[in-house]
């Protein structure tokens, strides 16, 4: 399996089981999560991709607590990809480091 298939593969996982919990179509989680009613569909039946950008925001909105009815919690994935949010930076710390800002001179 390559690795776009297995993230495919857990994100239908992860959208099945929150349309099954929410009581609501697959199409209706694909329109949530990507604006695009097919989506979800159409990566089911190998059609289309999707970058790691949507990946990353579809999958922190579907593990995120607050989207599944009380009760319920989302699936363990048998391999979770996950990336964790980019961490923010200061604007001025590449030029601050530049200009040695904070070193010990």
């Amino acid at each position: 399996k390559t690795p776009e298939a297995a993230l495919v593969e857990n994100l239908l996982i992860m959208a099945r089981a929150c349309a099954k919990a929410r009581k609501i179509q697959l199409s209706t989680v694909s329109r949530l999560s990507h604006g695009d009613v097919p989506a979800l569909d159409n990566l089911a039946h190998g059609k289309g991709s999707i970058t790691l950008r949507k990946y990353t925001d579809t999958m922190q909105l579907l593990e995120d607590p607050m989207n599944w009815p009380d009760g319920t919690r989302p699936p363990q994935l048998p391999w979770a990809i996950v990336p964790a949010a980019k961490p923010k930076r200061k604007r001025n710390a590449d030029r601050d480091l530049d200009n040695g800002a904070g070193s010990a001179t």
